[in-house]
């Protein structure tokens, strides 16, 4: 791709005492390019970082990773190239930056190797700041923890007139398969280009690792996939639906089990995981009726709750984050896309119960809590 610059900014001579997992804290992307720190438990601790003066492309992808001793930070501008930015997460002090990209490329997602630190970029062949009805391919760029490209990318979908937007892009705990999944517009006059489902991919082979086969063009080789799609520990993904349940597929997309979300009539695309993976937590747009649906992957059992009229005492989003200590963020974004109006972080302990708000100068486009 385009010429890669590196930007390294020195560390400060103290050492921290304390990592970002140990802290406890959260983290947020706001679509104004700025990055708040925050703890889900304590109400002033929240801190601020602008990474960013032009507004950021608003995405469903991962945009935050926590490694060992840094947060990534996958920043794309409606206006310019894309950046990945090495944050000391205590301090908030930038540390690296490497331009990616190009001008004819928007970056979705970011995935971060757990022992090399390198780099996976899910990208769309489209200029940042176009629309995402636009035709657009999708592909796969890998850096290495220095940003140097590691190999050509590998392409996942040729456009073919389709506009194979990214909404979700992870590796697998092993790093063996990277899942993406895409949601290009399917709404009147752009239906032509209209893109659902999920691929798996098999990142050393260089193929993709789907069994089944899509129905109809603009589908991704697991068709039931609209939305998020996340790996568990053993090596099967959850995903969502849209309007449907939750499913849970095998690595190559057979259906295992489907699990009743029971917020009916909604639009569902996010959900979160506990930290044993034994449960996962659903929540409804605030576009349509909210709620939020916690499931117990072992029964199947759903609890709603969050489901009122009263705003006070409703639940909605679109991200939602759960930390290592049980607490729960959910960005209250009222659109379906996020805006730089000013947004809200709503966070739940570890019995579900609101305990605080936290007031954002913009929507959150991506949540972290360690």
């Amino acid at each position: 791709m385009a010429l890669i610059c590196i930007v390294s900014v020195a560390p400060r001579a103290a050492a921290r005492e304390t990592s970002a997992t140990e802290s406890g804290f959260g983290f947020a992307l706001l679509t104004n390019g700025e990055l708040i720190r925050f703890k889900p438990t304590n109400v002033s601790s929240v801190a601020s970082v602008r990474l960013s003066n032009a507004a950021l492309v608003p995405t469903d992808g991962h945009l935050l990773a926590l490694t060992h001793d840094a947060l990534i930070v996958l920043v794309q501008p409606a206006i310019g190239d894309a950046q990945v930015i090495s944050i000391d997460p205590v301090t908030l002090r930038v540390q690296k930056r490497i331009n990616v990209g190009d001008s004819a490329v928007t970056v979705r997602s970011i995935a971060v190797e757990n022992v090399s630190g390198s780099m996976y970029l899910f990208e769309n062949s489209v200029a940042p700041g176009q629309p995402s009805t636009q035709p657009q391919g999708a592909f796969i760029e890998v850096l290495d923890k220095d940003g140097l490209s590691v190999r050509d990318p590998d392409v996942l979908r040729d456009s073919d007139g389709k506009a194979w937007y990214i909404f979700d892009a992870v590796l697998s705990h092993d790093q063996r398969y990277a899942y993406v999944s895409y949601h290009g517009s399917c709404s009147p006059p752009t239906v032509t280009g209209c893109t659902t489902g999920a691929d798996s991919y098999e990142v050393d082979e260089h193929r993709l690792a789907c069994t089944t086969s899509p129905v109809q063009g603009g589908v991704g080789c697991i068709a039931q996939v609209h939305g998020q799609i996340t790996p568990l520990r053993d090596d099967t993904v959850l995903a969502t639906t849209g309007n449907g349940p939750l499913i849970r597929l095998s690595a190559g997309g057979r259906l295992i089990r489907r699990y009743d979300a029971r917020l009916h009539g909604e639009h569902l695309l996010h959900f979160a995981l506990t930290p044993k993976q034994d449960q996962a937590l659903v929540i409804g747009a605030c576009a349509y009726g909210g709620g939020l649906s916690m499931i117990t992957l072992k029964s199947g059992k759903a609890v709603v709750s969050g489901k009122s009229r009263k705003s006070s005492r409703r639940l909605c989003g679109s991200r939602i984050a759960v930390s290592s200590g049980g607490s729960v963020a959910i960005s209250e974004n009222i659109l379906p896309v996020a805006t730089v109006s000013p947004g809200k972080i709503v966070i739940l302990n570890a019995a579900r119960r609101r305990v605080r708000t936290i007031r954002t100068s913009a929507d959150p486009i991506d949540l972290l809590l360690s």
